[in-house]
């Protein structure tokens, strides 16, 4: 999970302090406790899947808000020190919703044209094997 998702399913802003987070955790996870759904099957396994999410998210947090072999607490990275604007984090910000980042997006694309390509040349190779 990349941190822009976990900000989001955690409803973070940048800047948030370990305390905040922990607290943003607590909150949701008493909204998504499975053991609330204990009488309807179908939604307590939808809790315990969106618990997992949840779980997820705020190890990612934790990770990013923890200092690269430092200790938690000592101190936290902010948005300028990791290069990605996190301004679009939360929809509302800037209209739309995109966790890619134009890195991930140009790599995809990269991905595609060269499986693409691979296809085509393999395709070919195979029809004038056969002839």
């Amino acid at each position: 999970m990349n941190i822009r998702q976990a900000f989001y399913l955690l409803d973070l802003k940048p800047g948030v302090t370990e305390a905040e987070a922990k607290q943003a955790y607590k909150d949701i996870v008493s909204v998504w406790h499975p053991d609330r759904f204990s009488n309807n099957p179908r939604l307590r396994q939808k809790a315990e899947q969106k618990l997992k999410e949840i779980n997820l998210a705020y190890e990612t947090v934790c990770t990013f808000l923890t200092p690269p072999g430092g200790t938690k607490g000592a101190s936290q990275r902010t948005a300028s020190e990791t290069g990605p604007n996190f301004s679009e984090m939360h929809p509302g910000s800037t209209g739309t919703f995109d966790h890619r980042s134009k890195t991930e997006m140009a790599a995809e694309l990269g991905t595609g044209v060269v499986l693409g390509l691979y296809a085509f040349l393999s395709k070919r190779l195979r029809d004038f094997l056969m002839e």
